[in-house]
This record gives C-alpha cells, structure tokens and sequence, in this order.
C-alpha cells in the first residue's frame, strides 16, 4: 500500500515550454498527473545522487593499504597516546 504523505511545501520552478511538453507527455503515458510524475521522479534521482555520493570509492593499491592497515595496525604514537590519554580525563 502506498503511503499518503501530507503535502503542504511548494516548489516553483520556472522551464522551457519544450520541457514542460516532454514532462507532461511523459506523465500522461505513465497514466500520473504531472505533480506526482514530477515529485516521484525527482524522488528516485535524489536518493540515487544520495547513495551515490555516501560512497568511497578506493583505487586497488588504496584499498590493499586500507585492508594492510587495519588487519595489521601501527603501534600508536606518542601524540596518539598522549590525546587519548586526555580524552580519558
């Protein structure tokens, strides 16, 4: 079942009429009124743009480095454990 949200935000945008025909024709094929085609639509590319950018993409060498050095840390240094000695207190 589809959840209804409460829509009381209003986005106003201004577009090319040639943008505006392609949009509604798009809509009318999907059988949706504009609004929704538009805010669904939007809401999918967000969300990919979204996850796409939380992501950290590593160069193979980078990733054996990240995986060397967390299987295999460094002792910590002096500054390292005089910070968390502070931290502590």
């Amino acid at each position: 079942m589809t959840q209804v949200r409460k829509q009381d935000n209003r986005l106003d945008v201004r577009i090319s009429e040639e943008d505006k025909e392609l949009i509604e024709t798009a809509a009318r094929l999907k059988g949706q009124k504009m609004s929704v085609f538009i805010i669904e639509n939007m809401r999918q590319v967000s969300n990919k743009i979204i996850e796409t950018e939380k992501k950290i993409s590593l160069t193979d060498p980078a990733w054996d480095k990240f995986v060397d050095l967390v299987t295999n840390p460094p002792e910590p240094t002096t500054s390292l454990v005089n910070a968390f000695g502070k931290l502590k207190a």
